[in-house]
């Protein structure tokens, strides 16, 4: 009786360690979930962020010097700088002028494009550079792994990236005239080297006029069946842009390829994040009336808000007297939003997690929202990401001037970090609960690289590979006798997807 109560309390115990790590800072990440980073003495500002898959953590931004510079900082999983990586883990860029990166995309060979805008004497334009996987400049891509697209008498400022599954590369932001204020969606692609693709729009930019008005792109993303999708704002208003695979809109959605809404009794609106599902668009942002909110919207992909989310189709969510979404992310059934939220002069991260109709998470941070503050001054946050074990990344930037680069790690067990590709139907665990040893059939353990066994902290207890003498091709056999009563988890990687089980000890 007495060993049963033992274990019924361990049980419990990892059951309430479990709970209470929901929506809390990774204390094994950083410096008690937080790092700061000071790339030369400068300004410098993180303003996207890619996981790679061996669990490395790159941030792209720019560092000021006498004139801006493309940053990359590439960081161990545990937030340290990775020492492999350029100069001590960070890579500066320069163009000869100033230039700022504003997005990052990871090929599957391992390489990184940055995409931004560099001022090009008279304009700015849009640039792009390629990094080979250590850091070091890509000399097959563009001019030695830098491209530069200019607009002929228009400035053009890239804001996002996306890769085509054929490898060819959008950047999507806005252009401009230096004697109006009429901005409009500007769109480039690439050929896989940084050409042009000469297919795509007119010799391979597109440019989109909503009204005599200023027109921006935050974001875009590309549907399974390859049409863009590019969010921002026009006329105040929260604007969508669909454009088939050639560049010209697509007029099967919204009016004639473009949709606008105004958010309830708002002056101003607009999209900064965009995430697609398949049943619709979910874009994240800001509305003002007398202050600032973040502001979630949902559209069906004929262009037309989804009335069944949130109230009416929208979600508008007052976290401060000003507050805003930068970013979004949605995996399996959870959508994670990442912003600023200003109360009373004091600036910090936002990490807010909503089911698939709006319901916030309540069992995530406080009622659904998590606030983070990497510096005990100014914290604003330009992207987030969500790691295969459901634990969700912010950064951006922090301090007074000069600005730091700010990422701090969040601890998620509401997100199933299972890739959609994979069943775990195909994976029998047993028994479970066990109190000596686990089996694992699966017919996906015949490519398997590694299984790590966790505790409920993350922390890795035991790593099995191919050449582990237990694996007989289709069953792994674990061991469980040496560790405590409680919650444990396995993740199984074949090096393409990632699966997360969770097994109990009694």
């Amino acid at each position: 009786m007495m060993k049963r109560n033992i274990c019924l309390f361990f049980l419990l115990t990892a059951f309430a360690r479990l709970n209470a790590q929901n929506g809390v800072l990774d204390p094994s990440f950083g410096i008690n979930g937080s790092a700061v980073i000071d790339v030369g003495n400068s300004d410098n500002i993180s303003k996207s962020i890619a996981i790679q898959p061996d669990g490395k953590i790159l941030l792209a931004g720019y560092a000021s010097t006498s004139i801006n510079l493309f940053s990359l900082v590439r960081l161990n999983p545990d937030g340290s700088l990775d020492n492999s990586f350029g100069t001590n883990g960070i890579v500066t860029t320069t163009f000869p002028f100033t230039s700022i990166a504003s997005s990052l995309v990871l090929q599957n060979d391992g390489k990184i494009i940055a995409g931004g805008h560099t001022w090009g004497g008279k304009y700015n334009e849009f640039a792009l550079v390629r990094y080979n996987s250590d850091g070091s400049l890509d000399a097959t891509f563009g001019n030695f792994g830098l491209v530069t697209t200019s607009f002929l008498n228009k400035s053009g400022i890239g804001r996002s990236l996306v890769l085509q599954e054929d490898g060819k590369i959008i950047l999507a932001g806005r252009s401009y005239s230096d004697f109006n204020d009429f901005d409009d969606f500007a769109l480039a692609r690439y050929n896989s080297n940084g050409s042009l693709d000469t297919t795509f729009g007119t010799e391979g930019i597109v440019f989109t006029n909503f009204a005599i008005t200023t027109d921006w792109i935050n974001s875009v993303k590309l549907q399974s069946d390859g049409k863009i999708v590019a969010g921002g704002f026009s006329a105040n208003r929260m604007a969508l842009a669909r454009y088939l695979n050639n560049g010209s809109l697509d007029n099967t959605f919204g009016i004639n390829g473009m949709a606008t809404n105004l958010v309830s009794t708002a002056s101003q609106a607009g999209i900064n994040g965009l995430a697609l599902t398949k049943d619709g668009i979910y874009a994240c942002g800001f509305s003002i009336d007398s202050t600032s909110n973040s502001t979630l919207v949902k559209y069906d992909y004929d262009g037309n808000i989804s009335l069944g989310f949130g109230v009416n189709g929208i979600l508008i969510t007052n976290l401060a007297k000003q507050d805003s979404y930068n970013d979004i992310r949605i995996k399996g059934d959870k959508i994670v939003v990442g912003g600023t939220a200003n109360s009373n002069g004091t600036f910090n991260f936002t990490v807010s997690q909503f089911d698939l109709d709006g319901d916030p998470v309540t069992s995530f941070g406080t009622n659904g929202v998590f606030l983070a503050s990497p510096s005990n001054l100014f914290n604003q946050l330009e992207a987030i990401a969500i790691q295969e074990d459901g634990n969700i990344l912010a950064t951006g930037f922090c301090q007074d001037f000069p600005y730091d680069i700010g990422i701090v790690r969040v601890l998620s067990n509401t997100i199933l970090a299972v890739d959609g590709s994979h069943s775990k139907s195909e994976t029998i665990i047993y028994p479970n609960p066990s109190s000596d040893y686990i089996f694992i059939q699966s017919s996906s353990l015949r490519d398997f690289t590694e299984v790590n066994l966790l505790d409920t902290k993350g922390q890795v207890l035991l790593q099995m590979n191919r050449k582990d003498s237990k694996y007989t091709g289709s069953e792994l056999k674990i061991n469980l006798q040496i560790y405590p009563c409680g919650i444990y988890f396995l993740v199984v990687n074949n090096g393409k997807f990632s699966s997360t089980y969770k097994i109990v000890k009694k």
